[in-house]
């Protein structure tokens, strides 16, 4: 039996996961262990690879990779193919499996990458392929601590008793303060990049990092020089976009939502997986973390070679007074 932490609790697995940190204290929270899963009956959803759902069993199943069962936050099943490469069988389990796991465990939790800027933390959503992972990378590269990449966890606390107010008071307050409630989780330190984006970010030579998988065209830049080990506050949440030149503006009222709940983990299952008292509680969480924390539009060219003036134009609004911004 291996023990790592991730996100805040202890992982007793049955495999090695060396993307995560060793853990030797306390008890375990979550048990990572082989078992009998099996096939679908019918190709799952080919958007999430999900079958059986509702929010406390959730199956998943992958044909290059097996099978997986997410019971109760407490426990992840693996029911791997025959002689499957193990790294290929780490991807989805760190990633999916992993959200909706956290999910489970009473976390908000994003497709997202987050990294911590002078102790606030500068989350990146997008659709995929729109650079969250890269963006995140510029940041950790110019020396700021990798908080997750890909899955970003948020404990919220207790509910913000206004969160379902829809007026002005809650979605387009003109000054937001970072939520002293609300934390991010750090996850663990490797990130998740193509070789051009490991090269801009950090310099690296692409052929000095290994793949993440055999079939996979990514690399495992591990940070553990720099990464996050404690939770901390959400500075603010960026919304990927295209553009001609990098601007930054807010987004406010139904805008701001639309972005965060589609970039949460359940937007991605449904009501299966946000079965009855669930999906209120998920949106009073969704409009906590919208009353605290200001989201914004980030457009930007698609060039690699823009990226030190993207940085600083992130750290220079983090290190603002907070409740100052556009």
């Amino acid at each position: 039996m291996y023990r790592y932490r991730a996100y805040g609790f202890i992982i007793d697995a049955e495999m090695p996961l060396p993307e995560l940190r060793s853990a030797v204290d306390g008890p375990a929270d979550v048990a990572i262990r082989y078992g009998a899963v099996g096939r679908p009956p019918a190709p799952p959803d080919p958007q999430t690879s999900a079958y059986a759902v509702s929010p406390d069993d959730v199956r998943f199943f992958w044909e290059l990779v097996g099978s997986f069962r997410v019971r109760a936050g407490r426990e992840i099943l693996v029911d791997p193919v025959p002689d499957v490469e193990q790294a290929l069988l780490r991807i989805p389990l760190l990633g999916s499996v992993l959200g909706v796991l956290l999910h489970q465990r009473g976390s908000f939790v994003l497709h997202a990458s987050a990294v911590d800027v002078d102790g606030r933390a500068a989350i990146f959503l997008g659709p995929k392929g729109q650079g969250k992972s890269t963006t995140a990378a510029l940041l950790v590269g110019r020396g700021h601590p990798l908080v997750a990449d890909d899955i970003v966890a948020l404990d919220m606390g207790p509910l913000d008793k206004g969160a379902l107010d829809m007026g002005a008071g809650a979605l387009g307050a003109p000054a937001p303060t970072a939520g002293e409630s609300i934390r991010l989780l750090p996850s663990f330190p490797q990130m998740k990049l193509f070789d051009d984006a490991a090269a801009a970010a950090f310099g690296d030579d692409p052929e000095d990092l290994p793949l993440l998988a055999s079939l996979i065209p990514k690399r495992a830049r591990r940070t553990p020089d720099r990464f996050a080990d404690r939770p901390l506050a959400p500075g603010a949440i960026y919304v990927l976009a295209d553009g001609p030149e990098l601007s930054i503006s807010r987004l406010t009222g139904q805008d701001a939502v639309c972005e965060v709940i589609g970039s949460s983990i359940p937007a991605r299952f449904g009501s299966d997986l946000l079965d009855g008292p669930a999906s209120l509680t998920h949106f009073q969480r969704a409009m906590t973390l919208l009353r605290q924390v200001p989201v914004y539009q980030l457009a930007r060219p698609r060039d690699l070679a823009g990226l030190g003036r993207l940085g600083a134009a992130i750290e220079a609004m983090l290190r603002q007074p907070v409740g100052a911004g556009a």
